[in-house]
């Protein structure tokens, strides 16, 4: 990897227009910013944050589907009537494999200089542009996440291929393969990921959040006690408190 090439900061005037056209509302808001290729999950994370599903009627949900769906940056104001998350707008960012635009422009051309928090969503391996994103990120000082979601699909296909399951239907061998699965799953992906961050240049102990979206949208709604019993949570609970910590002291 090239890194980036050359360093070309935003003028005054395009920080106020990217400001301007992307920011809605504006004053008083924590802007997050959901980036990464297509097809790695960016609406479906930005619905379950909201506390919504895919697939529901409701006017409120980021459209989701197996290619593309967002063509540009597109605000999703959370619809909670309550602090601290009424506070929130979450934004979904165009996969960068869809633009014609070189990886280390599309950091700038986006506008992606403007929001508090960025949010960085990979599949089973860091691209080059989710380096870049990465390393804009350090060079900006914005917060920055790193997600791996659909856990639930890994870890259910990690049973099938991994540990000879059948779909029995008794709920201890279920929960025993299950468990033995989700430590499978979680220590190779961290594993890694940490070397994909060092290859890229970045700090190896970067923390990385392996999330289910079905899991942060019951989180969210409140059902944790329900994921508790069933083992769904993984690094739901740390990555929502994670987000209100950067988001906060970036705003304080």
């Amino acid at each position: 990897m090239a890194g980036i090439q050359p360093e070309v900061w935003p003028t005054p005037e395009e920080r106020k227009q990217a400001e301007e056209q992307l920011l809605q509302p504006k004053e008083g808001f924590f802007h997050c910013a959901i980036a990464g290729l297509a097809g790695s999950g960016k609406s479906s994370l930005i619905n379950a944050f909201r506390g919504l599903r895919n697939g529901s009627k409701s006017s409120l949900v980021a459209p989701t589907g197996v290619t593309e769906t967002t063509v540009q940056i597109t605000a999703y104001p959370d619809p909670a009537t309550e602090p601290p998350r009424n506070r929130f707008v979450w934004y979904d960012v165009p996969g960068a494999g869809t633009i014609n635009i070189k990886g280390w422009q599309y950091f700038n051309s986006q506008g992606l200089f403007v929001f508090d928090l960025i949010i960085v969503v990979v599949d089973n391996r860091f691209s080059e542009q989710d380096l870049i994103i990465l390393q804009h990120c350090e060079r900006y000082k914005i917060p920055s996440f790193i997600v791996r979601s659909k856990a639930n699909q890994n870890i259910i296909n990690t049973m099938n291929q991994d540990f000879d399951w059948e779909g029995s239907d008794d709920e201890r061998d279920f929960n025993e393969i299950y468990l033995s699965a989700r430590e499978k799953v979680v220590s190779q992906t961290r594993a890694n990921y940490r070397e994909n961050l060092r290859e890229g240049g970045l700090d190896p102990s970067k923390p990385v959040y392996i999330v289910s979206c079905d899991a942060l949208v019951a989180l969210v709604q409140g059902e944790m006690k329900k994921l508790k019993k069933a083992n769904q949570l993984i690094d739901e609970p740390q990555m929502v408190l994670k987000c209100l910590e950067a988001v906060k002291a970036r705003m304080s």
